[in-house]
C-alpha cells in the first residue's frame, strides 16, 4: 500500500498543473534524496524529506515536511517547504509527496530532525556527483567561434612584437599594477616630459599682470603677521628668480616630493577657488572653520577616485589630440611661482605659442567622454554653459577651473587660455576660450592676499613640524 494514493495529491494540488509538472521533474532528476517518518499516530502521519536546491545543488538541502491525516475515513494531505515558497504548494512538496506515491508504507524508516540531517552530512556530495560541469563550448547547440584576428594573429607573437606591445600597454596604463610593479613603488613615478624650454619659462616667470604690481596690501597683510610668521615666509616662501626658475625645471614630473612641497606653502590652481569662495562667502567664519578648512588643503587625505584617474589616464592623449587639430606644440613645465608673488603657484598642463602670444591650457578628461561627445558631451557637464540658441559654449565662472585658468593667466601675465575636453569617444577634443578677467582676477588676488597672510601662513607655521621635508 503506498504511503499516498495520486487522488489524495490531486486533492492537494488542486486545479493547477504547475506543480505537477515541476514536481514531477523534482522526482525524475533524483533530487529527494533521503525521507522517513517523524511521527506516526493512529490517524496521523507526518513525514520528512531533504531536497536538493535547484539553484545551490551543493548547498543546504530543503527540508520538506508531508502530513496525512484521516478523519472520519477521508484522508487529507498538507505539506511545508523551507524554500522561499513555505508553506504554498511548492514543487519540492508535490515531489516528496509524488515519491511517497510510489512508495511502500512498510518500507519507511523512523527517522528524527536529528538522524535525518546527520544524513545529509554523509551523502552531502552527492550533488557534485549527479552534475558535472562542461565548458559551453562543447555544449550540442552552441556553434564553435572563431575569432576574427585568428588569420592574422599567430598564436605566440614574436619576441620584438611581444616587446612593444607590452611597453605601449605600460606606457599607455601606468598606473596599472604591472606597470607600477615593473617599476617599483619606492619612488614616485615620473611621467615622460618634454625639455624644459629654459627661455620659453623666462618670458612666464619675470612679468605679471598689472594687478600684482599695484596691489600694496601685501605689506598692509604682513603687518598683522607675527615675527615668526614672517621668518618663515621669508625663508621658506619667498623665492626669488633663479630659485622660482630651479624649480619650475626640477618638478617637471609634477608627482615628486618637491612639487607637493612647494604646493604646500602656497595657495594653488587647486585650491584657490575653494579658499576665495569660502572667504568672500562668509565674512565672519569662525577660526574653527579656518582650521577644518585648512587641514583639508594643506594636510589632505583624498588620494583620487575614478575620475581623477581617468582623467591622469587620459591627459596625454588628450594633448596629441589638440596637437594633430592645431598643428601646435605644447610646452610642458613643472610648478610656477611668480617671485613678484611667491605665496602663490600652480601647476599648468601646458602652454603653446600662436605667432607672438603665448597661451595657456587646461585639459580636463570627464568619463562622459567615453560614451558621449559634441554637444551630448557638453550637456553633462556642469562646468559649462551652454546656450542653445546661439550653439556657445563657454566656462562657468562661479567654478573651480575658471579661478584655475585665471589664476594661471594672472601669474603669467597671459591674455588667453584654452580649456581643452578630450572626448575618448573618437579621440577628439573640445576647446573653449577663457580670456583674462581683469575685474575677477582683482577681487581674487586681493581677497587671497588677506586668506595667506591672515589664515593660511599662521597656519603653516604652527604646523611646520608636519610639512614635507625634502
Amino acid at each position: 500500500m503506498s504511503v499516498i494514493e495520486i487522488i489524495d495529491i490531486m486533492d492537494y494540488v488542486g486545479d493547477g498543473k504547475r506543480p505537477f509538472v515541476e514536481g514531477s521533474e523534482i522526482l525524475k532528476c533524483n533530487h529527494i534524496i533521503e525521507f522517513g517518518i517523524k511521527e506516526q499516530a493512529k490517524n496521523k502521519l507526518v513525514i520528512m524529506a531533504l531536497c536538493l536546491q535547484t539553484s545551490n545543488i551543493n548547498g543546504h538541502p530543503h527540508e520538506v515536511l508531508v502530513t496525512k491525516t484521516i478523519h472520519e475515513g477521508n484522508v487529507k494531505v498538507s505539506g511545508s517547504c523551507s524554500c522561499k515558497a513555505g508553506t504554498g504548494k511548492c514543487k519540492h512538496v508535490v515531489g516528496v509527496m509524488l515519491k511517497l506515491q510510489k512508495t511502500s508504507i512498510d518500507s519507511l524508516e523512523e527517522l528524527s530532525c536529528t538522524e535525518l540531517r546527520q544524513q545529509w552530512g554523509k551523502v552531502k556530495n552527492i550533488g557534485t556527483e549527479m552534475y558535472h560541469t562542461i565548458p559551453v563550448k562543447k555544449f550540442c547547440h552552441v556553434q564553435k567561434y572563431t575569432s576574427p584576428y585568428s588569420e592574422t594573429l599567430p598564436d605566440v607573437l614574436p619576441n620584438n612584437i611581444e616587446k612593444i606591445v607590452y611597453e605601449t600597454l605600460t606606457e599607455d596604463f601606468p598606473d596599472s599594477a604591472i606597470a607600477i610593479h615593473m617599476k617599483g613603488r619606492h619612488e614616485p613615478r615620473v611621467m615622460k616630459t618634454n625639455s624644459c624650454d629654459i627661455d620659453f619659462v623666462k618670458k612666464l616667470l619675470f612679468t605679471c599682470q598689472g594687478i600684482i604690481n599695484e596691489a600694496n596690501i601685501v605689506d598692509q597683510s604682513k603687518e598683522n603677521c607675527s615675527k615668526y610668521a614672517i621668518e618663515f615666509y621669508n625663508l621658506v616662501v619667498n623665492v626669488g628668480k633663479d630659485k622660482s626658475l630651479k624649480i619650475v625645471v626640477d618638478t617637471l614630473s609634477q608627482n615628486s616630493n618637491l612639487w607637493l612641497k612647494v604646493r604646500q606653502l602656497r595657495i594653488t590652481g587647486t585650491s584657490a577657488y575653494a579658499l576665495y569662495t569660502f572667504y568672500g562667502g562668509k565674512k565672519c567664519v569662525i577660526a574653527e572653520a579656518w582650521l577644518n578648512k585648512l587641514e583639508s588643503i594643506v594636510f589632505p587625505t583624498f588620494s583620487g577616485n575614478l575620475a581623477t584617474k581617468f582623467g591622469k589616464n587620459y591627459e596625454d592623449k588628450a594633448k596629441k589630440a589638440f596637437e594633430r587639430l592645431t598643428k601646435f606644440q605644447i610646452k610642458t613645465f613643472g610648478f610656477i611661482i611668480n617671485h613678484r608673488c611667491p605665496w602663490l603657484g600652480f601647476s599648468p598642463d601646458g602652454f603653446y605659442q600662436c605667432g607672438e602670444n603665448i597661451v595657456l591650457i587646461e585639459v580636463k578628461c570627464p568619463v562622459e567622454g567615453k560614451s558621449k561627445s559634441g554637444i551630448d558631451l557638453i550637456k553633462t557637464l556642469k562646468y559649462i554653459l551652454f546656450d542653445e540658441v546661439t550653439g556657445k559654449i563657454k566656462l562657468k565662472k562661479n567654478h573651480q577651473y575658471y579661478t584655475q585658468i585665471q589664476l594661471g593667466l594672472l601669474l603669467c601675465n597671459l591674455s588667453m587660455g584654452i580649456l581643452i575636453v578630450y572626448e575618448q569617444k573618437n579621440d577628439s577634443i573640445l576647446q573653449i576660450e577663457v580670456e583674462f578677467d581683469h575685474n575677477y582676477c582683482k577681487n581674487m588676488y586681493q581677497t587671497l592676499i588677506c586668506v595667506y597672510f591672515n589664515h593660511y601662513l599662521p597656519f603653516l607655521v604652527r604646523h611646520q613640524d608636519r610639512l614635507i621635508k625634502i
